[in-house]
Formats: C-alpha cells, structure tokens, sequence
C-alpha cells in the first residue's frame, strides 16, 4: 500500500488529503469529467463506509461548486470579523 501512496496511485489520510491530491490531478492532467473510488476489501464493512461517507461530504462539494455559497458566507464573515 505504501507505494501506491508515494506514487500518486492512491490517498488514505484525511479529506483534506484527497481533496488537494484530486486538484494536483485535475492541474496535472488538464482537467477531467469522472473520479472512480475504488473500493477493497482490505478493512471490514465500517471502515470502508465512512471513507465513502467523508468523500461525500467534505471532497465532492469543493469540486461541483455546492459549498461555493457557504464558503463565500464563511470568507465574508471571516473578513469582518474583529481581531
């Protein structure tokens, strides 16, 4: 598993973590229409589920634009807030 980690191949860390990995490689590659999770059998049902879970939730959003509105909120607020 290590290397396919240090080789780009795959992201097991945080959401953050796939999020930035995803960017380079729509940056990288110019731009593309599909991402596929793969999903094994390495861990038991749960582990697997909450990955997908967190992708949904907190990946996705930033790349089809439907947090654009609350991250826009958020900056603004962040902008006025006193120091």
């Amino acid at each position: 598993m290590d290397q396919f980690i240090a080789a780009g191949l795959a992201v097991i860390a945080t959401p953050d973590d796939a999020a930035q990995r995803i960017a380079e490689m729509q940056q990288h590659s110019g731009g593309f229409g599909c991402l596929l999770q793969m999903a094994h059998n390495w861990a038991d049902f749960p582990r697997p589920s909450g990955a997908t879970k967190l992708i949904a939730r907190y990946v996705l959003p930033r790349f089809n634009s439907n947090n654009a509105g609350r991250e826009s909120s958020m900056n603004w607020a962040a902008s006025r807030a006193p120091s």
